[in-house]
Formats: C-alpha cells, sequence, structure tokens
C-alpha cells in the first residue's frame, strides 16, 4: 500500500532525526535507536516516466524509461528509438508519466515536451536515437537525446505542454521504438 509506505518512511525518519538531535537522552530507547540506525530509507518514483512514440502499426504508444518504483536520484536511457521518415532531423519527445509498461497513453499524464534536432540525413529507420532521463532528488526530470550511430548529442528546445488528444493523427513526435518491449 503506497500510503502506508510512505507514512511507514515519514515516520521513520522522523523517529532517526528525533534520535540523533537529542544526543543521547533521547525521546527512544536504545534498543530502538540501535534498530532505527540499520534501516535504510530511499526516495523512490511513485509513478513510470516514459515518451510517447509510434509503433509498427503506426499506433501512439507509451514507452517507460523510468519505471514505477526505481530509486531517486537515477539516469535511465532507451536507445532502441528509430527515425519514422526519411531524412528526419529531429525528433519531439513527450514526456509522460503514468502507466506501468509499455502500452497505451491513455494513463498517461503529459509532463513536457521537447524537439530534439541534429540528426544526420539518413533513410526512415536508419537514425537511431538514445534517450536519457535524468530524475534528482528533488524530483526534477532532466531529459537529453545523442544520435546512436555519431554519438552527437541532439539539441534540445522547450516546447508548449501537449495534450496527448492533439498527437493522435499527428506527425510530430517521429521516433517509434525499434523492436516491441513487453
Amino acid at each position: 500500500n503506497p500510503d502506508q509506505s510512505v507514512a511507514l518512511g515519514a515516520a521513520i525518519e522522523a523517529a532517526r532525526l528525533a534520535s540523533a538531535s537529542a544526543a543521547g537522552g533521547g525521546l527512544f530507547k536504545r534498543d530502538v535507536v540501535k534498530r532505527l540506525a540499520d534501516v535504510d530509507v530511499q526516495d523512490r518514483t511513485p509513478h513510470a516516466l516514459g515518451m510517447i512514440a509510434i509503433n509498427s502499426q503506426s499506433e501512439l504508444r507509451n514507452t517507460v524509461i523510468i519505471p514505477k518504483g526505481t530509486n531517486v536520484p537515477c539516469e535511465m536511457s532507451r536507445e532502441d528509438y528509430q527515425t519514422t521518415r526519411s531524412n528526419q532531423e529531429s525528433i519531439d519527445v513527450h514526456l509522460v508519466q503514468g502507466g506501468e509498461h509499455d502500452g497505451d497513453p491513455a494513463a498517461c499524464i503529459p509532463l513536457a515536451s521537447y524537439t530534439f534536432s541534429g540528426i544526420p540525413r539518413r533513410p526512415a529507420g536508419k537514425s537511431r536515437v538514445r534517450v536519457t532521463y535524468r530524475y534528482n532528488e528533488n524530483t526534477v526530470v532532466d531529459i537529453s537525446a545523442v544520435d546512436v550511430e555519431s554519438q552527437r548529442e541532439l539539441l534540445q528546445e522547450a516546447n508548449p505542454l501537449v495534450d496527448l488528444d492533439d498527437l493522435v493523427g499527428g506527425q510530430g513526435y517521429g521516433v517509434s521504438p525499434v523492436s516491441p518491449r513487453a
């Protein structure tokens, strides 16, 4: 139960801080303080973080990059994205929250939208892109993208937030996973 986990973690951390600041005279018995010292409290992502891509059937799909429950801070990448058009020089990355696995984007909430440019001109499907999400301890997500073949970092431009319904039938997303993931 996520609510109980958060409450228990907060209680343990409060008890650890209270016993540390009490300098010996403390609020807790020594055996409790000793047990609390061995407990490791770690922040975790409350939701999966992914991006919208198009599959081989030209359907929009959520592709998870950071799974729900991942320890924070973290950095995770996927490099199984490929261009969908010949001579494509940019991709749109729509950062979304939600969805346990790769799949239907209907369960996702859009958080941000970016365009990454500087992909060398190649035939459709020949440019592979690695997208990296960095999730820091302040819950800020930083995104970068790299052309896999040249290892050149792509230039990032922030865009206005896009509603997922606006993406249906659009062509701005411009990447698809190279092979389907479960």
